[in-house]
């Protein structure tokens, strides 16, 4: 089994390691002598960049249905936007399974595997919009509740390791969403202060993780939670069906 890894969220003199180049430039400058309102562009996966989170419910059919239980109703919901680690610990708690959460997050991710590697695809507009904010120099990161092993899969599918400068996962962080771990931990990894910061997802509580985090967030519809688009809406600074509907002049100042 993989080791998780904790990032630090604090530098060595006990300030919020996101402080830690204070006196670097706050701007970066491209060919075009725009000034970047942002220094970063952080994505979610699941229901941003990819159409995938269908697959879970397929998964937890599998998963539990091997195990004599039926799925409740309401646990996507109530699963929200905790780490894969985490909801192990809410399956052994919720079911009484005596399964240890990496023995259950191995299973997660082999029944998952094929979809992420083979079947799920970027969202119009995704990759050209990417490629643009790599052109115009900036930095990119992605910030998921899935596992590492997933995010890799979908990353070699879609080509993504050339656009995307750094991965984070739940799982490598204290506290999953909405706590704004994963996105001050992302921040900290491309060297960006988080109110410099954009972020793009599309569940309720990837949008509240941001916000705490003291970033500007995008919601992004996606069929999944489409019956929380009006809280979405409400939570977030814009709201786009999918890439190809951002205006790419609120990225410069």
């Amino acid at each position: 089994m993989r080791h998780l890894t904790r990032v630090p969220l604090f530098g060595e003199n006990g300030y919020p390691a996101r402080h830690a180049k204070a006196g670097a430039s706050l701007f970066r400058m491209d060919s075009g002598l725009k000034r970047h309102k942002y220094e970063a562009v952080i994505f979610d996966l699941d229901g941003t960049l990819i159409n995938s989170l269908s697959v879970w419910h397929d998964v937890d059919i599998t998963f539990l249905g091997r195990r004599g239980l039926a799925v409740p109703p309401t646990l996507q919901k109530d699963l929200g936007g905790l780490s894969m680690y985490e909801i192990g610990e809410y399956f052994q708690t919720k079911f009484g399974l005596s399964d240890t959460v990496e023995e259950m997050m191995a299973e997660w991710n082999e029944l998952a595997y094929e979809d992420y590697r083979y079947r799920f695809g970027l969202k119009e507009g995704a990759e050209d919009f990417l490629h643009f904010l790599k052109k115009e120099g900036f930095s990119t990161g992605l910030a998921t509740s899935n596992s590492r092993e997933l995010v890799e899969a979908s990353f070699e599918k879609n080509r993504l390791y050339d656009v995307i400068d750094v991965i984070v996962s739940s799982n490598e962080v204290p506290h999953g969403k909405p706590e704004p771990d994963i996105y001050l931990a992302c921040a900290e990894r491309l060297s960006a202060i988080p109110e410099r910061c954009l972020v793009f997802e599309d569940h309720p509580d990837g949008i509240l993780a941001a916000r705490r985090a003291g970033m500007t967030v995008w919601a992004v519809a996606d069929d999944y939670t489409s019956d929380a688009e009006e809280e979405k809406r409400r939570a977030a600074a814009g709201f786009i069906t999918d890439f190809t509907e951002f205006d790419r002049s609120l990225l410069f100042e």
